[in-house]
């Protein structure tokens, strides 16, 4: 007899479940380790972006503080970018740009009409509060300058007489628009034009070599002629009217000494090739009749410069007995590193001169009256202080319409003083400089560019900023965006 089959049913089911399900399983650990791989990835992908971000976000923080604090860097409208160099940031190395789309800040000073001589504007008044004062006087009667004029303010001139220039008359806005309704039967020029406020006026700025040691002692020639010689002067030298005085040639420094007031007739050193303007007058010394009465002067060069240190003014007497003709510097000897043709100067600064002290007044020359006989032919540079200005009367002023300071000058203010029955009278001449350029607002593209720490592209940050005219203002930030 057979023995009955046993069915094979489900037999090794289990088997096959248990293969498919480590399968499955398998596949979707894979799978899972893969997306894992692929998520810690794009982590780290998106985080060195991050970092790349902020790294240039830093580099272009830099860029603006390097901007704000030189003003040197990127001063003027390019075409091309400039390197302000690379910086780690968050370990890497920014690369930082600039390049200036508007404006520059550079501010340019005028220059001179002819090389080598100082202020041939006939007047460059610097003060942006108060320039040019005209006082009371015949209103019929004309006050000339005769060449260039340069005014950073408005001019006062309520009940005075006319003024005129004979020359460009560069004059900043907003006074100037005004002005040129004001006063446009009062005040004429050829052409009267109009200037950016900010506009930068003509100053040469001379140096002066200002001597040190003891005062020099005054010698005589003759019962009526005082020699005095270029030094440092401690103790106000005195003029007296009715008498001669020669000033040797080279520069005398008036330190401390309050007013210093010119009388008699005074002769400020050699000629040299100056024609001497005020007629009747006969030096009673010179540079070798100096030397013949003190052995320790040697002459060098020609005419004067008078340096103004302290509370010094130099004041010119009004008394028509009276002549003082200062003749243009040519330095030589001890003052051969100065600038040629200065005849008076002072600084509100003493920084950078030796043996100079300050000038501690606000109206350092002053002629006092209309009687007040000066001329100055080489420059008188006080763009720190002012002059107050008498103009001289008719038979005076019209004697060849010679010019008070016939070398032109550079002041912070002007006050022309009483001047009835002046008309004709010159103040200033010269033959004219070129006006200088404001520094201006800026706009500045940056550019940071972050490198990647494996392959892949840089990250670039680009900023639009605006800087102030003058260094010490905030930024202000136009667009700050990718690139």
């Amino acid at each position: 007899m057979t023995a009955p089959r046993r069915g094979r049913g489900e037999n090794g089911a289990s088997l096959v479940l248990a293969l498919a399900f480590i399968t499955l399983v398998s596949v979707s650990v894979a799978g899972v380790l893969s997306l894992a791989g692929s998520s810690f990835q794009t982590a780290r992908v998106t985080r060195e972006r991050v970092d790349e971000r902020y790294a240039a976000d830093g580099g272009v923080e830099i860029g603006i503080r390097a901007l704000r604090d030189d003003y040197a860097q990127c001063a003027a409208t390019s075409a091309t970018a400039a390197s302000l160099g690379t910086f780690t940031i968050d370990g890497r190395s920014v690369a930082i740009t600039c390049q200036t789309l508007a404006g520059t800040s550079i501010s340019v000073p005028g220059t001179p009409g002819t090389p080598g001589t100082p202020g041939n504007n006939a007047l460059t008044v610097t003060d942006a509060a108060t320039a040019v004062t005209v006082g009371s006087g015949t209103a019929t009667d004309t006050i000339n300058v005769a060449g260039p004029m340069f005014s950073a303010a408005a001019f006062t001139m309520s009940s005075s007489p006319k003024f005129a220039v004979a020359g460009t008359l560069s004059q900043r806005d907003p006074a100037c628009t005004a002005d040129q309704v004001t006063f446009a039967a009062k005040l004429t020029a050829t052409p009267w034009t109009c200037v950016p406020a900010g506009t930068v006026g003509p100053d040469p700025n001379p140096s002066v070599v200002v001597p040190g040691g003891s005062q020099p002692a005054t010698k005589t020639n003759g019962a009526s002629c005082v020699i005095l010689y270029p030094g440092k002067y401690t103790s106000r030298p005195t003029f007296v009217t009715g008498t001669n005085y020669y000033l040797a040639s080279g520069t005398y420094y008036f330190h401390n000494l309050n007013t210093v007031t010119l009388q008699g007739k005074v002769f400020g050193g050699a000629p040299g090739t100056n024609t001497q303007a005020i007629g009747g007058v006969t030096p009673c010394a010179t540079d070798a009749i100096a030397q013949t009465k003190d052995a320790t002067y040697t002459p060098a060069g020609s005419g004067v410069t008078i340096v103004l240190g302290g509370s010094s003014i130099l004041q010119v007497s009004n008394n028509a007995a009276n002549r003082v003709e200062l003749f243009t510097r040519v330095p030589g000897g001890a003052d051969a590193a100065a600038t040629p043709g200065v005849g008076v100067w002072a600084r509100a600064s003493g920084a950078g001169v030796n043996n100079y002290t300050a000038s501690s007044t606000t109206t350092p020359l002053i002629t006092a009256g209309p009687s007040s006989n000066v001329v100055i032919h080489g420059n008188v540079s006080l763009p720190n202080g002012g002059a107050k200005l008498a103009p001289l009367l008719n038979a005076a002023a019209t004697a060849g319409q010679r010019a008070q300071l016939a070398g032109g000058a550079v002041l912070a203010r002007l006050e022309i003083t009483s001047s009835t029955g002046a008309n004709g009278a010159v103040i200033a001449a010269g033959t004219g400089d070129t006006p200088g350029t404001p520094a201006t607002e800026r706009r500045i593209l940056l550019t940071a560019t972050a490198p990647p720490l494996g392959t892949g592209a840089p990250t670039g940050l680009r900023a639009t900023i605006t800087l102030p005219a003058t260094q010490g203002g905030a930024p202000t930030v136009l667009s700050w965006r990718l690139v």
